[in-house]
């Protein structure tokens, strides 16, 4: 009678993995990371790249893996790329220009193995443009350069007030006359709104003058112009798929 071999016992790392794939380790691959940008601009290549979790280990077989990327409304080359699974530095890149702004449609990493497609990773991203960005640097000297040049003016003026008014006066055609007719309140409305603008138009000046109105409006408009350039900024992130299962093949029905 043959004596009885112990089982070898598993360390505990062997028993991790398992745990988590739901399958020894030597019946499939490895979980494959992605990492790709969740905010990018439009017109910009960007890398995306795909990596075997150092997490896990595969030895076994040569499998072929072939991972394929989809971006609607973007310019996606290579449109697959083939990954080595004995190798586990091996990654796969592709470069994404965006030509549309706003979410890429079903943008998706999708993994064949052995000609079969045994995973799809739904990753999200978003296209911007710069021109908020722009608007707000191109107002931090504008709005400035405005105050100074027509609202402070060279002098200080105490009947501003009556200027603007008479300025709307000569270049803003009177009510029609149906309109005073038919609707009277409207007529009066629009008279008050033009009084209450030539009013906040002396208030401007006068402030101007007595505190740095100017100054004060540079520097923020320069910090809006910070604030976008954070919230807009070219943003990564990671996002780890499940451990691969390799697809029945014809000699494993037969070797059952």
């Amino acid at each position: 009678m043959a004596p009885r071999t112990r089982p070898v016992p598993r360390t505990a790392r062997e028993e991790e993995r398992e745990s988590k794939s739901g399958r020894p380790p030597e019946r499939g691959l490895p979980p494959i990371q992605v990492r790709y940008y969740q905010r990018l601009k439009r017109g910009k290549a960007y890398n995306y790249v795909v990596t075997w979790d150092q997490e896990f280990a595969y030895k076994g077989p040569a499998q072929s893996v072939v991972i394929r990327l989809l971006a609607g409304g973007a310019q996606v080359v290579p449109s697959e790329v083939q990954l080595d699974p004995n190798d586990a530095a091996d990654k796969a890149y592709f470069h994404v220009t965006p030509l549309a702004k706003g979410y890429l449609a079903g943008q998706k990493i999708e993994v064949v193995v052995n000609g079969k497609k045994v995973q799809e990773i739904q990753i999200i991203s978003k296209a911007v443009t710069r021109r908020m960005n722009w608007t707000f640097l191109l107002l931090t000297f504008l709005a400035p350069w405005f105050i100074l040049a027509f609202v402070k003016t060279s002098t200080m003026q105490r009947d501003v007030a009556k200027s603007v008014a008479d300025t709307i006066a000569r270049n803003v055609p009177a009510t029609p006359d149906f309109i005073k007719d038919s609707i009277p309140a409207m007529h009066d409305g629009l008279i008050s709104f033009r009084g209450a603008v030539a009013d906040a138009a002396e208030s401007f000046h006068l402030l101007a003058w007595e505190h740095p109105l100017a100054f004060y409006v540079g520097v923020t408009f320069f910090l809006l112009f910070l604030i976008s350039l954070w919230i807009r900024r070219d943003k990564r992130k990671l996002r780890v798929g499940k451990p691969l299962f390799l697809p029945r093949t014809d000699q494993d029905e037969e070797d059952e």
